[in-house]
């Protein structure tokens, strides 16, 4: 797959053939579904499937003539962009109607499993757009965010909290700084964080969780990567009085 179809393919969430076969119409307008195969490498066999899927997508129509053949076309590139709003207008109408479910969930345990990195990126997300705190109170496990979530991204991340005036106490169960804690601490004061370290042995945390509010984020990567969101407020105020305790065991006098 050349560069363009593996960056369409990203945006739009296209399988490789998807992507293919839209390329290959655009380089032979009104054509047969065998020479999309023959264009796009493709088996004749495997074109059906996803053809059925771009066409359901708007990416190419049909064009049926007076025989039985049917002429396949892709939409102009240039159209491309209103097939990408009508997602967002679609996905804003779906943010709405998810959002509302947990506002009208109150008293209610609402329980969320996300699978993977992306899973764990778009639980985050969640947790940061729901909190209406000014206060996390967080346990992170130092190997787990510099492996899986990165620095860059958990910088990124960390941004985006300050930019909406949220503070976050943070106790890491560590050993040793490394040069990445080190860089937390220089930067605690604008980042709005208050940081203290604890033994592994007293509290060994594989897992990292943040509290705020009634909602809890959990993710863990052990095995494979995953989070978890608890909407739940006896759950929240249980592992809110955890975080109390290790913070005050380890508070200096």
């Amino acid at each position: 797959m050349n560069e363009p179809a593996k960056r369409l393919a990203h945006v739009f969430n296209l399988s490789d053939y998807e992507s293919r076969l839209y390329f290959a119409a655009l380089d032979e307008p009104n054509t047969t579904i065998s020479a999309l195969a023959v264009r796009a490498g493709i088996p004749r066999t495997a074109v059906y499937p996803p053809l059925k899927q771009l066409i359901m997508k708007g990416f190419i129509s049909s064009l049926p003539t007076k025989g039985k053949r049917t002429l396949y076309r892709a939409v102009d590139p240039k159209h491309l962009e209103n097939i990408f709003e009508r997602r967002r207008a679609d996905l804003k109408e779906i943010v709405k109607q998810f959002s509302d479910s947990i506002a009208g969930s109150s008293g209610e345990t609402w329980v969320r499993y996300f699978e993977g990195r992306e899973g764990i990126h778009t639980a985050a997300d969640i947790f940061l757009h729901e909190t209406k705190v000014t206060l996390w109170k967080t346990f992170e496990n130092i190997a787990y965010v510099e492996r899986l979530i990165g620095a860059r991204q958990f910088d990124e991340y960390v941004k985006r909290r300050v930019a909406r005036g949220i503070s976050a106490r943070v106790i890491l169960s560590a050993r040793e700084q490394t040069p990445w804690m080190e860089g937390l601490f220089a930067k605690s004061e604008e980042n709005l964080l208050e940081i203290q370290i604890v033994s592994p042995e007293a509290y060994p945390i594989e897992a990292s969780f943040a509290v705020s509010g009634d909602w809890v984020f959990m993710e863990s990567a052990k095995k494979k990567p995953f989070a978890i969101l608890i909407k739940n407020e006896v759950i929240a105020r249980t592992m809110e009085s955890i975080h109390d305790m290790a913070w005050d065991r380890y508070r200096p006098t």
